[in-house]
C-alpha cells in the first residue's frame, strides 16, 4: 500500500502544480454554486412574498430538494463527463510522452502498483470536486427546514461512484493511445456511447438486455433521488475494477510478448466474468434497496405492500397490450419494453418478485371510430398499418390481426388502446394506463387492480334507473361518469377498486349482490312499488347513498323520512358579488373530514387545517328524527354561514340578486345540514347512509379528484373502496431565511469563494515555477 500511495502522492503533485486540475475543480464549483444560489435567490423571494400576502403560507407544493437539488444534480449529470477526461487524458500516456515509463518499470513497482496508485490520485481530485457540492448541500442544510440529510448523503455516493467510474475508463483509454488530445477526444467518445448505449437496437430481443446493462444512462439517478440499491453499487464497482483489470493488462503487455489471441483471450475473459457478476446482481429478488428520503419516495405505499404481501408467490403474470393503430402506442414497443419493466414493475418487484411478463402486439379500429382513415384519406387498414410501422421503426409481421387478437382477447372498443391484463392463480383483471407522459398507472390503480384479483365478491355500486337520475356512464353535464366509470381517469371509481351500474326495482326487489343503492336526482316520482322496495332494502340493512334537488325533493321525500331525515322545502342562497347565489361555498366538517383518506383529508388532520372544498350548486336544508333509530352527523358547512338564507319559492339565479323577505316565506337558521350521514347497527353490521341535498359537486363539469367526491362511496364501502394512495407532502418545502440572506450567501459562494480558490491557485502556481 506505501508504493500505492507514492504513486498516488506523485501523481498529485504533478496534477495541482499545473493549471488543468485547478480549472477543472474551480469550473466545476462555479457551474453549480450559479445554480443553486439562482434558485434558492429566487424562491427564497417568492416565500417572502407569500408570506406577505398570506401570512399562514404552509409552503411550496413541492420540497426544495425537488426544486432545487435535483435540478443541479441533473445539471451534473450533463456536464461531469465533460472534465473527467481533463484529469485523465494524460495520467498514463504522459509517462509513455516522456519516457518515464521506463524508470516506472524499472523500480521496484509493480504493474498494479502503478495503475492503483494513478487511480487513487484521481479519486482524491474527485473527492475535491465532490467537496464543492457538499459546500453547497451544507449550506442548503442551515437555510430550509427539515432537510433530508440521508438523501444529501445518498446524493453524493452516487456521484462519488459515477466520477470515479469514469476515472477508471479514462485511465483505461489514456494507456491505449501517446497522445493527451486523441485520449480525451477518445474518452469523450466512449463515455458518450456509454450514455446512450442503452438506446441502441433496442427492438431486438438479442441485444436489448445486454445494451440495457451495460449502459451506463440511468445508473447513478436511483442515488441521486434517495434510493440506494445493491444492483447500482455493484455496477459502478464492477465497471471500475474491469477497466481497471482492461488497465493493467494493457501495461503488462507491453512489458513482455504476449500473442494477440492470448491477449483478447484474456480481456474477453474479464468481459464476461463482468457480465455474469453484473446480470446476477441485476435479477429480480437478487437486489437490496434502501430509501433514505423521508416519505419513502421511491418505495410503493404500505397498502400496496400488504397488497403484494397477501399474494401466495404464484406467479402475477402480465400482459402488455399494444395497438399499434391506439393511443400511447410507442410507449408498448420493443424498444421500449426494458424502460417499461425497470420504470414501472421494478417497484413491484421489490416486493414481489415472482412476476412474469408477456406482450401481445396487434393493431385494430373501434367500429364507432373512423379517425384513423381521416388520418390516412384513401388508405385500406393494411396499407394504415405498414405505415405507421415505418414511423416507429418495427416490424409490420410483429403486429397480428384484429381477428387473430379477438381470438386471444376480449376487450371493448375503449380499451382498445394500450392495456395492461393482470393474471393470478387463473383470474384475470385489466389494468388502465392514467394518460400521463409516461401513461404508466399509478399506485391507486395498481391497488385497485390487486384488490380485483385478491377479493371472492366483486363490489357493486346500482344506480337506480327508470326516472332520469344521474347515470354512472353518462357523459353529459349532470351524469358521473368522470369519477365513476371513466376509464382514461387515474381516481375514478373503475379503476381505483370498484363498478358501478344501474338497476330497476320497478319488477324486482334490489338484488342482494348490491354492495350500496345510489339514488342520484330523481326527476319524475317513484312508483309506489318502486319506493316500496327501497325501503325493504334500507330496512333490511343495506347502504345507500340519495342526492336530492330542491325542486324536486318531494320525490324521494318517503323514503328519506322513512330514516328520519326532511328536506326542508326552498333553496339556500346568499348575496354572492362573483357568482350565482345557489352556489354555495362549502367545506366538509371534521366528520366529513374523518369519513375517507381522500388527500386534502389527510393534508387537513396532519396540517391541523381545513383544506377541504366542494361548491354546493342549488342545496337544501335537512332536518333530522333520530326516532328512527339513526345516528346523524353533519357533512358539510359553509364558511359563510352567517349570510346564509332560505329562499322559498321560485329561485331565479340569473338575473337580479335574491332578495331576502320574511313575507315570501324565506328563512333563517343558524346552521345549515346540506349533507348528512346516517348509521345504526342492524342484523349484526353498521348500515351506512350518506344524504346530499345536491350532487351537482359531483358532476362529471365539476368533479376534479381533490373535490372529496369519492369519500361517499368510501364511507358507505366501509372504506375499503375506492383504494387510497396519497403521496405524503414533501416536508422541506420552506426556508428558514430570507432574501436578503439568501443574496449574502449567493455572492458569497459564487464570487467570494471562487476568487479566494483562484487566488490561492495562482500563488501555488507562481511559486511552484519560480521553484
Amino acid at each position: 500500500m506505501k508504493k500505492i500511495f507514492k504513486v498516488a502522492q506523485a501523481e498529485l503533485r504533478s496534477l495541482f502544480f499545473s493549471p488543468v486540475a485547478w480549472f477543472v475543480v474551480i469550473a466545476f464549483y462555479v457551474v453549480i454554486a450559479a445554480i443553486f444560489t439562482t434558485m434558492t435567490s429566487l424562491l427564497s423571494n417568492m416565500q417572502d412574498v407569500q408570506f406577505e400576502l398570506e401570512p399562514q403560507f404552509r409552503g411550496f407544493n413541492m420540497g426544495m430538494m425537488k426544486l432545487i437539488f435535483l435540478p443541479i444534480c441533473g445539471m451534473i449529470l450533463k456536464l461531469i463527463y465533460l472534465f473527467i477526461p481533463l484529469l485523465t487524458m494524460g495520467i498514463i500516456n504522459r509517462e509513455i510522452t516522456n519516457n518515464t515509463h521506463y524508470l516506472l518499470y524499472s523500480s521496484p513497482l509493480k504493474t498494479r502498483d502503478i495503475v492503483m496508485g494513478k487511480y487513487l490520485a484521481i479519486v482524491v481530485v474527485n473527492f475535491v470536486m465532490l467537496l464543492a457540492l457538499f459546500i453547497l448541500l451544507t449550506c442548503g442544510y442551515f437555510m430550509i427546514v427539515n432537510v433530508e440529510y440521508k438523501w444529501f448523503l445518498s446524493i453524493l455516493l452516487g456521484f462519488f461512484l459515477l466520477m470515479n467510474t469514469y476515472a477508471a475508463i479514462g485511465i483505461f483509454i489514456s494507456s491505449l493511445t501517446r497522445y493527451q488530445i486523441v485520449a480525451a477526444i477518445i474518452t469523450f467518445a466512449v463515455f458518450f456511447v456509454m450514455e446512450n448505449f442503452s438506446a441502441i437496437w433496442q427492438q431486438y430481443d438479442l441485444v436489448r438486455d445486454l445494451t440495457w446493462y451495460l449502459s451506463i444512462s440511468g445508473k447513478a439517478e436511483l442515488l441521486l433521488q434517495g434510493l440506494i440499491t445493491s444492483r447500482e453499487v455493484l455496477y459502478f464497482i464492477l465497471v471500475i475494477v474491469v477497466f481497471l483489470g482492461f488497465t493493467f493488462i494493457r501495461l503488462s503487455s507491453s512489458q513482455k510478448s504476449i500473442s494477440r489471441l492470448r491477449l483478447a483471450g484474456t480481456y474477453l475473459l474479464v468481459f464476461a466474468v463482468f457480465l455474469f457478476f453484473l446480470y446476477s446482481s441485476s435479477r429480480p429478488g437478487k437486489i437490496l434497496y434502501k430509501d433514505v428520503t423521508q416519505n419513502k419516495i421511491n418505495t410503493i405505499s404500505p397498502l400496496l405492500q400488504d397488497l403484494l404481501g397477501k399474494m401466495d408467490g404464484s406467479p402475477l403474470k402480465v400482459t402488455l397490450y399494444t395497438n399499434l393503430l391506439g393511443r400511447y402506442a410507442n410507449f408498448g414497443l420493443p424498444q421500449q419494453r426494458n424502460s417499461y419493466v425497470w420504470g414501472l414493475w421494478e417497484d413491484y418487484q421489490r416486493f414481489y418478485p415472482n412476476i412474469e411478463f408477456n406482450y401481445v402486439y396487434y393493431y385494430d379500429v373501434p367500429k364507432s371510430d373512423s379517425a384513423v382513415y381521416h388520418y390516412f384519406p384513401g388508405k385500406k387498414l393494411e396499407e394504415i398499418v405498414a405505415i405507421q410501422a415505418d414511423m416507429f421503426g418495427v416490424r409490420k409481421s410483429l403486429f397480428i390481426t384484429p381477428a387473430e387478437f379477438r381470438q386471444r382477447a376480449r376487450l371493448k372498443d375503449d380499451d382498445l388502446n394500450l392495456i395492461m391484463e393482470l393474471e393470478y392463480k387463473g383470474k384475470k383483471e385489466l389494468l388502465r394506463m392514467n394518460g400521463d407522459n409516461p401513461p404508466w398507472p399509478k399506485q391507486a390503480t395498481v391497488a385497485g387492480t390487486l384488490k380485483r384479483l385478491l377479493r371472492d365478491k366483486d363490489i357493486r355500486v346500482a344506480f337506480l334507473s327508470g326516472h332520469y337520475e344521474r347515470k354512472p356512464h353518462g357523459r353529459f353535464e349532470r351524469d358521473f361518469y368522470r369519477h365513476l366509470n371513466d376509464k382514461g381517469g387515474g381516481f375514478s371509481a373503475i379503476n381505483m377498486g370498484f363498478d358501478s351500474d344501474t338497476v330497476s326495482v320497478l319488477h324486482n326487489d334490489v338484488p342482494d349482490d348490491v354492495d350500496v343503492l345510489v339514488i342520484a336526482s330523481p326527476l319524475s316520482p317513484l312508483k309506489d312499488i318502486e319506493t316500496e322496495r327501497i325501503k325493504k332494502y334500507i330496512d333490511k340493512g343495506g347502504n345507500a347513498v340519495f342526492f336530492t334537488e330542491p325542486d324536486k325533493k318531494f320525490i324521494l321525500d318517503p323514503v328519506l323520512k322513512n330514516i328520519g331525515v326532511t328536506v326542508e322545502d326552498g333553496t339556500v342562497v346568499f348575496e354572492n358579488p362573483h357568482e350565482m347565489p345557489h352556489i354555495i361555498p362549502s367545506q366538509f366538517t371534521q366528520a366529513g373530514i374523518m369519513m375517507a383518506r381522500e388527500k386534502l383529508s389527510e393534508e387537513s388532520i396532519r396540517d391541523k387545517v381545513n383544506l377541504t372544498r366542494m361548491d354546493l350548486i342549488g342545496a337544501s336544508n335537512i332536518l333530522f328524527d333520530s326516532s328512527r333509530g339513526f345516528s346523524m352527523e353533519p357533512l358539510t358547512f359553509s364558511p359563510v354561514n352567517n349570510t346564509l338564507w332560505v329562499k322559498k319559492g321560485v329561485l331565479v339565479v340569473d338575473s337580479a340578486a335574491p332578495v331576502y323577505s320574511s313575507q315570501e316565506g324565506d328563512y333563517m337558521r343558524e346552521n345549515y345540514v346540506m349533507a348528512a350521514k346516517l348509521s345504526r347497527r342492524i342484523n349484526n353490521k353498521e348500515q351506512r347512509i350518506v344524504v346530499a341535498t345536491d350532487g351537482d359537486f359531483m358532476n362529471n363539469l365539476r368533479f376534479y379528484s381533490g373535490s372529496q367526491g369519492l369519500a361517499f362511496y368510501s364511507w358507505v364501502l366501509y372504506n375499503e373502496y375506492p383504494v387510497y394512495v396519497n403521496e405524503l407532502k414533501d416536508v422541506d418545502n420552506l426556508f428558514s431565511v430570507n432574501f436578503q440572506t439568501t443574496t449574502i450567501v449567493r455572492y458569497s459562494l459564487l464570487y467570494v469563494l471562487p476568487g479566494l480558490m483562484l487566488i490561492g491557485a495562482i500563488v501555488l502556481l507562481v511559486r511552484r515555477n519560480r521553484k
